[in-house]
Parts: C-alpha cells; sequence; structure tokens
C-alpha cells in the first residue's frame, strides 16, 4: 500500500506548481511528503534522514540544476527513483536527464492524470522501463523502445479502445465505469485485455505504446493511424 512508504521528496522552485504536486501526492494518501525550493534543500533534506521512496524535481532550479542535479541525487540516493518535470520536452533534454539516472521525465504540460498515473505506477513499483511522457502532440514515449516500430491494436474491441480512451485522459476504473455505463469489474476486465494487446503491466505503460501508435483521441474513440515514415 501506497501508505506505508517512506518520504518523498519534491523539489520545485515555483511555488504554485510545488504546492499543486504536493497536493497531488498527499492525495494519494502517503504518509509524508517533504519540499524543498532548489536542489542544495533537497540535498541536505537527504542527507539528514533515510528512506526516502521517491524524489520528484524540476529540471531548471535556481542554483544546481539539470543533469549536474539528478546526477548528485542519484550518488546519493542511488536506489531511489528519480521523476523529472520539466517545461521543456525537447529530445536532447529528455536524453540527457534520462542518461543522468531519471527514471520518468514528465513534461509539465501533460493533463494532471497523466502525471498522477505515472507518480502512482513509479510509487507502486511497476514503473521498471524509463520512460519520457510529452505534452508536444500528445507524445508519450518509451525511451527502450521509442525507435522500434508500433503494432496495431486490431486485436482490441471498440468498447476496450473507449476504455483506452478515458485510461489514456487518466480516468481510475470506477470513473471510466460511469462514463461508460458499465460495472468497475467489467472495466477491470478491459483493462486486463488492453495490457495483454499492448504487452504492458501498467496503466501509464499503456498510455506510452497507445500514443506509439499515433492513436487519436475522437468521438469514436481512439483509431489507430498509420506511422509516417
Amino acid at each position: 500500500m501506497l501508505s506505508s512508504l517512506g518520504p518523498i521528496l519534491v523539489v520545485e522552485d515555483h511555488p504554485l506548481y510545488r504546492e499543486a504536486v504536493l497536493s497531488m501526492l498527499l492525495g494519494m494518501a502517503l504518509p509524508e511528503v517533504i519540499t524543498a525550493c532548489t536542489a542544495e534543500e533537497g540535498l541536505r533534506a537527504l542527507r539528514a534522514r533515510s528512506g526516502f521512496r521517491l524524489i520528484v524535481m524540476d529540471l531548471n532550479l535556481p542554483g544546481l540544476c539539470g543533469v549536474d542535479a539528478i546526477r548528485k541525487f542519484r550518488s546519493i540516493a542511488s536506489g531511489v527513483p528519480i521523476v523529472v518535470l520539466s517545461a521543456s520536452d525537447e529530445r536532447r533534454n529528455v536524453d540527457a536527464a534520462l542518461q543522468a539516472g531519471a527514471s520518468v521525465f514528465i513534461s509539465k504540460g501533460v493533463a494532471p492524470g497523466q502525471l498522477r498515473s505515472a507518480l502512482h505506477d513509479v510509487l507502486a513499483g511497476t514503473q521498471a522501463v524509463p520512460i519520457a511522457i510529452l505534452a508536444r502532440a500528445g507524445v508519450a514515449q518509451s525511451v527502450r523502445n521509442a525507435e522500434e516500430p508500433a503494432e496495431p491494436l486490431g486485436t482490441l474491441t471498440p468498447r476496450q479502445r473507449e476504455t483506452l480512451t478515458y485510461l489514456s485522459r487518466g480516468y481510475s476504473n470506477k470513473e471510466i465505469a460511469l462514463q461508460l455505463g458499465l460495472a468497475e469489474v467489467t472495466v477491470k476486465l478491459h483493462v486486463s485485455a488492453i495490457f495483454k494487446a499492448l504487452g504492458v503491466v501498467n496503466r501509464t505503460q499503456a498510455v506510452v505504446a497507445a500514443r506509439q501508435l499515433d492513436l487519436q483521441d475522437d468521438e469514436g474513440g481512439l483509431q489507430a493511424s498509420a506511422r509516417s515514415a
């Protein structure tokens, strides 16, 4: 259970965004979230105690920042996942952050539901593959498989595609059930079928895989389109 985890460290200099992330994490019933405005302040918090479960940090902090900050956090807390938040989703920034040791790179332009889902998956230990979730053109990429061609989702039923539409928006199973007029257990079965079709194990990876197929979210659900060469 997430409530049994150790403290979470949020390092973000912008007060409004810091409070938004703090509120989101506290909404997950986490026992303790510690905030810092600079990397230096966050590093002092890490040195002061052990048992941190997650570090969430802005890429562009005042003072120590960027890949240098990521490497410093990684050197002190080698086994703690690092989620990097950034207003930029340029590929060079994504690659540099992940190579420096970030577990997940998330654009600040993504929907709140995507951010919450990604944080939940990291905390639950189900996000094993480094990924980048980007706002640009609705892109979400599995870094390990970013250059691999995507497979079509021809095995999904129309209802499963609708379920995937809401899943990609960050809806919970209960919320999807309400939207589609289904029993929650039926939605769980649809989500399991989606995971199997995409070859993934959690909701964040499902969204990543779906976006790699250039799926378009419209009134008819998610429709696969051919990837341009």
